[in-house]
């Protein structure tokens, strides 16, 4: 009997310290990054910036994002979901409440904020590219999601007034 509990201890044990990875790579058609569609614009409309990428990772544990209670400011484009479904702000960060009422994907919201951000002017991207990998670990307790998303910024041309 003893010998059947250190098995079964040591199988708990290794189950608990291996993960699972997932990777996905997308390329939307006709949508922004955030995922609204868009009506194809003119050339004349529009100046294309140059290419831009952008990455970030979150972490959870228990379902909620790290680190727990954060006071960082939101960064996304999507000011409508951060006020009202927690994206980055406080129910993302609840351990078991964040995984049903937090953002989306997160990860992918900082990533595009990031690499809007490294193009001075840039409205959105163009030609998106997005590579996501999941990890999980500790049998699903902690996950870490990163994202990396590429593109051409683009800057909507104003009509002179």
């Amino acid at each position: 009997m003893r010998k059947l509990v250190v098995v079964l201890g040591v199988l708990v044990i290794a189950a608990g310290t291996t993960g699972c990875v997932s990777l996905a790579k997308s390329y939307p058609i006709n949508t922004t990054p955030g995922g609204i569609r868009v009506m194809p614009l003119e050339r004349s409309q529009y100046k294309v910036l140059g290419d831009t990428e952008g990455t970030a990772c979150v972490q959870y544990l228990l379902g909620a994002r790290l680190p727990w209670f954060s006071t960082e400011p939101v960064k996304s484009l999507d000011a409508w979901a951060d006020t009202n479904k927690g994206g980055g702000g406080m129910l993302d960060s609840i351990p078991l409440i964040g995984a049903l009422f937090g953002a989306n994907r997160p990860a992918l919201d900082l990533a595009i904020y990031d690499a809007l951000e490294k193009m001075e002017g840039a409205d959105s991207l163009i030609s998106v590219r997005i590579t996501s990998k999941k990890n999980y670990k500790f049998l699903f307790l902690y996950s870490e999601e990163c994202c990396t998303i590429k593109g051409k910024a683009f800057q909507i041309k104003i009509d002179a007034q």
